[in-house]
């Protein structure tokens, strides 16, 4: 049972841990009116590769996304292709880490150097270190424990919403197309890339497919809306769009006389840090993965601990967040590499598979 539905709430949890932390802040940034447009439009664009990921996927059975290549282009394209994607995943190692210690210092531990606090990158490493099976039951049970308590904090900020902090819902000339935070925030919506790389190891024939889909229409899309409205609705736009992370500050309106503990953002900062503790694992899993196949033999295990070095060490090299930002902002252009070039590179690579099949 675990086994089957491990990769679906690793689908559902690498989507939390990204949704609910710069997103809000961006399309703050982005709109100041109907912020349900840009997070359909992105919604929409992930929802549109996701189900040309999986159809390519499915071409090839027990390939991950190398062998596919392989099997129709030459190695050398292969590496060229997803030479990017490496550099991503590289890229959101060093960047989740250092963000999410940036948050702890400000949420739960002001007196902790950031250096400190991002060794919780060990835990990560520990987990990559394991066969990928193994991660995923670990994901599996960090969402056991954790998805509810981010429902509860969730639901329970909704006692200091007021309605009239929705309007205005319409926006006839839509201006977010042209501001930068809209695009930056497209890192919310890369959480499907990692089913190309463990592909292997899952099962995706058609009713798979479907599920992961009606998995995002159903619950993944509501919380991205809801990543937006629970602060907007708790603060209005102009309050909430000065905030530099809206939802924890709505976390932190939360008021619960029969709760022993003061504070319900706490338990909300250590379940979405629990989920980037795996996602990064995953990330360092995937990347030594990808090292070890593509570019130099050096062993999975051997990538994953210069990965985690390499990561730890640049993110020392980031001063603050408006570097962060900067960072978050130069990889726009990758990011959208990866989320829509890359399942379009493989549709087309599974259409020639699958005609190449046909003739012989």
């Amino acid at each position: 049972m675990i086994e089957k539905t491990a990769p679906y709430v690793t689908f559902l949890i690498i989507h939390i841990s990204l949704v609910f932390f710069i997103y809000p802040e961006k399309i703050f940034e982005a709109t100041d009116r109907a912020h349900w447009q840009p997070v359909v439009a992105g919604c929409l664009l992930e929802f549109t590769m996701l189900w040309l990921y999986l159809k390519a996927l499915v071409v090839f059975p027990h390939a991950d996304i190398m062998d596919m290549m392989n099997s129709v282009v030459p190695k050398w394209v292969t590496r060229l292709v997803l030479l990017p994607l490496v550099i991503y995943f590289f890229a959101n190692i060093i960047l989740h880490i250092r963000s999410h210690s940036e948050v702890l210092t400000i949420v739960l531990t002001p007196h902790i150097p950031i250096w400190a606090l991002m060794l919780f990158l060990v835990i990560s490493l520990f987990s990559a270190l394991s066969d990928i099976q193994s991660v995923l039951r670990a994901c599996f049970v960090t969402a056991f424990i954790f998805v509810p308590i981010v429902c509860f904090c969730v639901l329970s900020s909704l006692q200091n919403t007021k309605l009239q902090n929705i309007m205005p819902l319409g926006n006839a000339h839509p201006d977010f197309f042209y501001q930068a935070p809209f695009y930056s925030g497209f890192f919310t919506f890369s959480s499907f890339l990692f089913l190309g790389i463990i592909r292997p190891y899952i099962q995706l024939e058609a009713k798979a497919q479907k599920y992961y889909l009606l998995l995002y229409a159903g619950l993944l899309f509501p919380l991205t809306l809801a990543s937006i409205y629970v602060p907007l609705l708790v603060f209005g736009q102009e309050t909430a769009s000065k905030y530099l992370f809206p939802f924890i500050e709505a976390m932190d309106t939360i008021n619960l006389f029969w709760l022993m503990f003061e504070r319900v953002t706490i338990f909300y900062v250590t379940a979405t840090l629990s989920f980037i503790i795996m996602y990064t694992a995953l990330l360092i899993w995937m990347t030594a993965m990808m090292l070890h196949k593509l570019y130099f033999g050096f062993s999975r295990r051997g990538w994953s601990v210069l990965v985690t070095l390499a990561s730890y060490i640049a993110a020392c090299f980031i001063p603050n967040w408006t570097t962060i930002e900067e960072l978050i902002w130069l990889d726009t252009g990758l990011r959208f590499y990866c989320i829509a070039g890359l399942p379009v590179i493989l549709s087309i690579i599974g259409l020639v598979y699958k005609r190449r099949r046909a003739v012989t």
